[in-house]
């Protein structure tokens, strides 16, 4: 009865250690499938932030693009002024004749269209550099929030690869505790079997002196 018992024991060990095992590659492969299903979600909001960075980018150049049309057309429009305004001061001595009053609104004309022009100028470039800060801005941001969703990809991979490695290492050290075991298990078995025999021995020799 004592050999089955031996024998059974023997028979559960190895199940118990493959059963280790096939627990640990479970896991290892959800932990696997785990990782893939992060990266495929990170793919596709980089993706998608990408997608909105470039439209919004598509947007401001079409507004830049708009508002130089816009400045140059007015740059025209103030350049022929100043040409009617320069015909004008070559031939105000020819105007004075025709009264001071309108000399005074010719000379007032030129004056608003002077300040529309520079009021033009001065919105012109406030509203392009608001817009090239925001781009700026976007692009930064846009850049450090891909950078952070990096990190944190590769902190959460070296992250499982140390919770494999310690689990990998902790099947290793039970594999060799259990073959430890297993060799001193026959150890035993050979130095009882050894005590035995000479027993037997030592008994047989004083039958026979006897």
């Amino acid at each position: 009865m004592g050999c089955s018992l031996n024998k059974q024991a023997r028979r559960k060990k190895p199940c118990g250690r493959k059963t280790f095992v096939r627990a640990l590659t479970e896991k290892i492969i959800l932990l696997e499938e785990d990782m893939s299903e992060i990266t495929r979600k990170r793919g596709k909001e980089s993706e998608v932030k990408h997608s909105g960075w470039e439209f919004e980018r598509k947007r401001l150049r079409e507004e830049i693009k708009k508002l130089r049309k816009e400045s140059e057309e007015k740059d025209v429009r103030i350049q022929r002024l100043m040409e009617n305004t320069n015909y004008y001061q070559h031939n105000i001595m020819e105007w004075e004749p025709m009264g001071a009053s309108y000399n005074h609104r010719v000379m007032e004309h030129m004056r608003e269209e002077q300040l529309r022009r520079e009021e033009a100028i001065e919105k012109w470039k406030r509203l392009y550099l608001a817009i090239k800060t925001e781009l700026d801005d976007l692009i930064e941001r846009t850049c450090r929030e891909t950078i952070a969703v990096l990190k944190a990809r590769l902190a959460a991979i070296e992250e499982e690869g140390r919770k494999m490695k310690t689990e990998v290492d902790i099947l290793r050290q039970t594999s060799r505790i259990m073959s430890h075991a297993k060799r001193t298990k026959n150890v035993t078995k050979r130095t009882l079997a050894l005590v035995k025999i000479n027993q037997i021995t030592k008994s047989t020799v004083t039958l026979r002196a006897n």
